[in-house]
């Protein structure tokens, strides 16, 4: 002041850096509103500013996402202004607010972060969101409905998850005591267009023991149906028992008898 000298766009990107480091996130979201209003990478001798906002605003909102109580308001404003510059925002970032969206049951939130971020990603990654949604689905903590949202989600925007998770998507379900979705699941890998998503025959059997376990009318009628449709399972004696088993706890013993029949 002395000097006469005006803090310009750079001196705030500075100072917002202060604030985030020191953790001080209220007077971080005035700072940053002086950061937008001046955007000092428009200055084309120091265009170097512009990755040094992204990380910044990367960081801010990681921030945010770890608050026991998230502005949620000030999230989604700061997502609105990274869309406007066209940031595209770090996968630990997106993977960081996407669960705490799912939390909050925002998932059109979390479905527009994904749908402006996730195709723009490398494999790696993606892998990185993913992660954070099967964990998040696979968390006890998680209620089922969050963890059917999050399913959902995922299924739509990663339609790469591997074999092996769906399957654990799928037993957990089983173990939440809702064969429906587990069994929704089961449908998705048999419908995949890439066949080496499929169920194989232990997944059948898995499938049909989680039903036999927690007895469902649709879930038992879509694994023998899609069993009976897939020519690459070629059924043997464990087949044939989950198949009984399944059939004996909806109470359908005389079907199950059948299964005993190509048993012996």
């Amino acid at each position: 002041a002395e000097r006469g000298l005006a803090p310009n766009g750079e001196t705030y990107l500075i100072l917002l850096r202060m604030r985030l480091a020191a953790g001080n996130l209220s007077a971080a979201q005035s700072v940053h509103e002086q950061v937008r209003h001046l955007e000092p990478w428009t200055n084309e001798s120091k265009p170097e500013l512009f990755d040094e906002y992204r990380e910044l605003i990367n960081k801010y909102l990681t921030l945010l996402a770890r608050q026991s109580l998230p502005d949620f308001k000030l999230i989604l404003s700061l997502l609105d202004g990274v869309e406007e510059v066209q940031i595209l925002l770090d996968p630990e970032t997106v993977a960081a607010l996407c669960v705490r969206f799912l939390e909050n049951d925002q998932h059109f939130d979390a479905m527009d972060l994904l749908a402006v971020h996730s195709f723009l990603y490398s494999e790696a990654q993606r892998e990185v969101v993913q992660n954070a949604f099967i964990s998040f689905c696979l968390d006890s903590g998680t209620s089922t409905s969050r963890a059917w949202g999050g399913y959902q989600i995922l299924q739509q925007f990663f339609q790469d998850t591997s074999f092996e998770r769906r399957t654990k998507l799928m037993e957990a379900f089983f173990e939440r005591k809702r064969p429906d979705m587990a069994s929704h699941v089961f449908g998705h890998m048999r419908q995949h267009r890439n066949k080496d998503y499929h169920p194989r025959l232990e997944t059948y059997i898995t499938c049909l023991e989680g039903v036999a376990g927690y007895p469902a009318a649709e879930g038992l009628a879509m694994g023998h149906n899609m069993r009976k449709m897939d020519t690459t399972v070629q059924p043997n004696t464990k087949l044939y028992t989950a198949m009984m088993l399944a059939y004996t706890a909806s109470d359908q013993p005389l079907a199950a008898l059948d299964f005993w029949n190509e048993v012996t």
